[in-house]
């Protein structure tokens, strides 16, 4: 923000500029950024003046050095817009003067007008006495006025009281003006008459107690007024700076004119007086030497100006005064980062899609200048939390330090090809412009903007997944199972899965939901045969701050039971149908290998057995049993393979096989093996007893007969 700084004399507006015409004062100004230091230079003529400048978070500190003979002046500062600073503090002096030339009609009460009284009373004391009429007031106190430039006899006034023993004073004031020639001095006698045994009416006839005629007594003041001086005189400033915009008034020549350059002049008790034209016993002229031309549309000159004296011709002198009309102020840049939302504020910019960095074209910022053309060069900086180490290498705090990520230095016009800039991390970062015009001139102005990771991951699913029903009727995927290489570009990443369901725990149709997300879905035998949608979602932690998005897996730290959410990630959600099987067969269980007696056996038995024989074995010998992970199978006796004997025994092998709802086969060995036994009923006739005396025994042979039993019809 630049500041300009100008004076205020008595009677001046708090705007109106320094360079007042015909008043001499000069001001030396510079431009001062928020924070800087500087000094401030004032001055009349060849006095100097500084006033020391601190710009601070709170405002502006000033302290003001007053020189002598500058007369009672006030100073504030001001700002280019058309408000006024507030709380800069105003110091004021009062100095006495010399009266010069036509000073005395300002001192003199002949000048005054008719109507106004050339006397005063007061009482005893010397304290003034006023009329009760107000416009007798009035007219009273310009009288008092006039006096007390030089001083007239009161009880306030030092060395010139008046009192009485008795009563009330009148006091009564003449002027008698004389002067010595053309260039002589000027001799003003005032004399002071007060008489006593007065009231202190103005109006009625003086009424007052004190018997017999007044005493009186009288003094004398005697004023001088000298003619000019070379040394009252005060010059313009040495030089004199004018912007190239400025309106200014020009001379006939087409040279800034003294009005705003300024005059010589001669400053008074009761004010200044540009030589301009002549003043009592002065005056001035000047000539301007050719111009030079400096930078574009700059130029400067020598105004040369002489200084009469009519009092003392000898003493006539002359004074060079530099004037430089030119281009002082660097260029006004007004920062130019897209903004397409509207809400104030640079629009974000994101890293790229394959790394953790942005790259942009840096924004031409908007630029103009007062008087010439200009270039810009541009840095990125940014601010970094760097360690403060002592003397033992220990950390012992922080400190900020603003590093520079990226430069420019152009130098840039209006129809460059804009730079890019690129491997820009996230964070809040500034570009930092510089303008230069075509006089050297310089502005810097830091444009803020941010960073962030606003790619979402790349979410890649497996789209050769197969799911199949486990033994006990359910499958479980994980989301580890459908991930194929999911990423990011700044870091690392949290998945979850979730899936659609469109069926009861029954198996009948519902309308679909997605499961809650979670790092595993799960299926069921309702499931199989069914196209199933399942999704998969990748979150990043775009700000670094440990949380990932919404994904179910963030810790709970403001300790509502859910999951913390971080709005400023970001995600992406890949999808695939995977088919559901059962691929699992089931499995038969036969019953146990049985063995009976063919005599055991139904009269209608089959000598032969067929499958038309399946129930009959049933009855007898029981049936298989199947069983399968998912609901829906069925249990099939084969053909039996039949061993029998003609005569009814041997062997009988049952089979079967058990088949689910989707076609799987049992694929192990289920079978019964009916063993049939023949069945052989004898009978034994053993002989007598026979016995013999000195001979051997004839005893009978055993006879066996064997009764073949029937086991068929």
């Amino acid at each position: 923000m630049r500041k300009h700084y100008r004076t205020e004399r008595p009677g001046l507006q708090p705007d109106e500029h320094v360079d007042h015409p015909g008043s001499g004062w000069w001001i030396g100004s510079n431009e001062l950024q928020p924070g800087d230091a500087g000094e401030l230079a004032i001055g009349t003529g060849s006095d100097v003046h500084t006033v020391d400048i601190i710009d601070s978070a709170l405002g502006w500190s000033t302290s003001l050095g007053i020189g002598p003979g500058v007369g009672n002046y006030t100073w504030t500062v001001v700002s280019d817009g058309n408000g006024q600073l507030l709380n800069v503090p105003v110091q004021q002096a009062t100095v006495n003067r010399t009266l010069i030339c036509d000073d005395i009609d300002q001192v003199t009460i002949n000048t005054l007008a008719a109507n106004i009284p050339r006397c005063y009373k007061t009482d005893r004391d010397g304290n003034v006495i006023f009329p009760t009429n107000f416009q007798q007031q009035q007219r009273l106190q310009q009288l008092l006025a006039r006096l007390g430039l030089t001083g007239f006899p009161n009880a306030a006034a030092v060395n010139a009281d008046v009192t009485d023993n008795c009563g009330f004073i009148e006091v009564c004031v003449t002027d008698v003006m004389t002067t010595a020639g053309d260039c002589g001095d000027m001799t003003l006698v005032r004399t002071f008459s007060a008489k006593d045994k007065q009231d202190g009416d103005y109006n009625a006839p003086n009424n007052t107690a004190c018997a017999g005629l007044p005493n009186t007594a009288s003094c004398q003041q005697v004023i001088t007024v000298r003619k000019a001086v070379n040394t009252d005189i005060a010059y313009p400033p040495f030089t004199q700076f004018l912007e190239c915009d400025e309106q200014f008034p020009v001379d006939a020549n087409g040279n800034p004119h003294p009005s705003i350059t300024g005059y010589p002049y001669v400053e008074t008790a009761f004010g200044f007086h540009d030589l301009n034209d002549s003043y009592c016993n002065l005056a001035a002229s000047y000539f301007d030497y050719p111009r030079a031309v400096n930078c574009e549309s700059g130029y400067k000159f020598r105004r040369e100006w002489t200084i009469f004296n009519w009092c003392a011709p000898s003493g006539s002198r002359i004074w060079n005064q530099l004037i430089k009309v030119g281009d002082f102020s660097g260029p006004e840049i007004t920062c130019n980062f897209p903004d397409n939302n509207w809400d104030g504020q640079p629009d974000v910019i994101s890293t790229g899609p394959y790394d953790c960095t942005a790259t942009f074209q840096v924004p031409a910022p908007i630029i103009s200048d007062n008087c010439s053309d200009w270039t810009w060069s541009a840095q990125i900086v940014t601010d970094l939390v760097v360690p403060v180490l002592n003397q033992y290498g220990q950390q012992v705090g922080t400190t900020i330090q603003t590093v520079i990520v990226s430069n420019f230095p152009g130098p840039y016009g209006p129809n460059s090809t804009l730079p890019v800039a690129s491997n820009i991390p996230p964070g809040n970062h500034r570009v930092r412009y510089t303008a230069t015009d075509d006089c050297d001139n310089t502005t810097t102005v830091e444009c803020p903007f941010t960073v962030k990771d606003l790619v979402e991951p790349i979410a890649v699913c497996d789209d050769d997944l197969h799911i199949s029903i486990g033994g006990q009727g359910y499958a479980q995927v994980l989301a580890s199972d459908i991930d194929e290489g999911s990423w990011d570009n700044c870091g690392d990443i949290r998945i979850e899965v979730s899936r659609l369901v469109e069926e009861d725990a029954d198996c009948n149709a519902i309308p679909p939901y997605d499961t809650p997300w979670d790092d595993k879905v799960e299926f069921n035998c309702c499931d199989v045969h069914d196209v199933v949608t399942i999704r998969l979602q990748v979150w990043d932690d775009a700000d670094k701050d440990g949380l990932f998005g919404a994904w179910h897996g963030n810790p709970d730290n403001n300790g509502d039971g859910q999951p913390d959410i971080d709005l400023d990630d970001n995600s992406n959600i890949c999808w695939l149908d995977v088919l559901v099987e059962d691929k699992l067969k089931p499995v038969c269980t036969a019953p146990h290998n049985v063995t009976v007696d063919c005599d055991d056996l139904p009269y209608n038995f089959p000598n032969q057995v067929t499958i038309a024989d399946t129930a009959q074995l049933q009855d007898l010998f029981d049936d298989a049993i199947g069983y399968d992970n998912c609901p829906g199978w069925s249990v099939k006796e084969l053909a039996p393979i039949s061993n029998l004997h003609d005569c009814g025994y041997g062997t009988i092998i049952r089979r079967w096989s058990v088949t689910d709802q989707w076609g799987n086969v049992s694929s192990n060995t289920c079978q019964q093996i009916i063993t049939v036994l023949e069945v052989h009923n004898y009978e034994i006739k053993f002989p007598k007893d026979a016995a013999a005396v000195c001979g051997d025994p004839n005893p009978d042979t055993i006879e066996t007969y064997e009764l073949v039993a029937t086991c068929w019809p």
